[in-house]
């Protein structure tokens, strides 16, 4: 069977390193392939073909490592589920926060807040970010600041003046919160001076 990373591989495993689908391969297998091809070839895997993003998902994942250990630093643990179905059924993590990268926050200076989702173009759009209903708290932000809101408060601030800043994407819908706006909405803030709490 043929694995994600272009290898031969026996029982989900490379025959030559014996490396699980989709790792990196030891320095001296021949069939090893660079990070980024495993990470770009992610997004085709869970269907999200048609995103301007190729790396979305895997850029995700990896943002998520990060808001896990800095949430750590605080004292608050988040756990997060693994597998899509979970995903699916109960929410990003168990804790009910649902974690959002920005990157160009600083750039445009404003947060983009998704409210809908479709996996392609052919596929019909389904409440997701704020309108997921399984989560409490919603974070978003970049490795350089991070914003914990209580998703309640953004669905509010949604419904009450950010439909006006609609703007759709091939795959995600989304509207705008200016960031002097989302430091007063946020309950918690993480930058270069740690976090701060209302």
């Amino acid at each position: 069977m043929g694995g994600i990373d272009g290898g031969m591989m026996l029982d989900n495993k490379c025959s030559e390193c014996n490396a699980p689908a989709g790792r990196i391969h030891a320095t001296n297998c021949s069939q090893r392939q660079i990070v980024s091809d495993v990470e770009s070839s992610l997004n085709s895997q869970i269907g999200y073909t048609d995103s301007k993003n190729k790396r979305s998902f895997a850029d995700g994942m990896q943002f998520q490592d990060f808001v896990v250990e800095k949430f750590n630093e605080w004292g608050f643990y988040i756990q997060l589920y693994a597998s899509r179905l979970y995903q699916l059924q109960r929410g990003e993590s168990v804790q009910r926060v649902e974690i959002k990268l920005d990157k160009g926050c600083f750039k445009y200076g404003h947060l983009s807040i998704e409210t809908a989702e479709r996996k392609n173009l052919s596929s019909q759009w389904v409440h997701s970010g704020i309108y997921r209903p399984d989560s409490v708290f919603y974070v978003q932000g970049n490795e350089d600041v991070l914003y914990m809101f209580l998703r309640r408060d953004l669905v509010r601030w949604h419904e009450a003046i950010g439909s006006v800043f609609d703007e759709p994407l091939p795959t995600i819908r989304r509207f705008f919160i200016d960031l002097p706006d989302a430091d007063e909405l946020c309950i918690a803030k993480w930058g270069e001076e740690g976090w701060t709490s209302k």
